[in-house]
């Protein structure tokens, strides 16, 4: 399978007065089941000269302007990180547990 990304939004900060939305909270999450992984980051975006109205923005707008905000190479480290991580949780250098033989799990000596 290939792996998924998806972006939301999970928080917008923006001047009362006029709906300037000065902050955007973001998440992206990649996804190749069963594994996953995301990362969350917060951008602060400078004031455009013309401002869309808060009520007609949606996802797709405000994702294209924290996409913007970090241009397209750094949106593909971005999820390169990501893909490494889901890399590494399909193909582990490291794991915790016990041998099997070792069930139930030896906790100490038992007097």
């Amino acid at each position: 399978m290939s792996i998924s990304y998806t972006w939301s939004i999970s928080d917008l900060k923006r001047q009362a007065e006029d709906g300037y939305v000065f902050s955007v909270n973001w998440t992206l999450e990649a996804s190749d089941i069963p594994y996953s992984s995301s990362i969350s980051g917060s951008v602060n975006l400078e004031r455009p000269d013309v401002l869309i109205p808060f009520e007609e923005l949606n996802p797709e707008i405000v994702t294209e302007w924290v996409k913007d905000y970090y241009g397209s190479e750094q949106v593909l480290s971005i999820k390169e990180s990501l893909a490494t991580k889901i890399s590494n949780q399909k193909s582990p250098d490291e794991v915790i547990g016990f041998p099997s033989s070792w069930i139930p799990a030896v906790t100490g000596d038992v007097d």
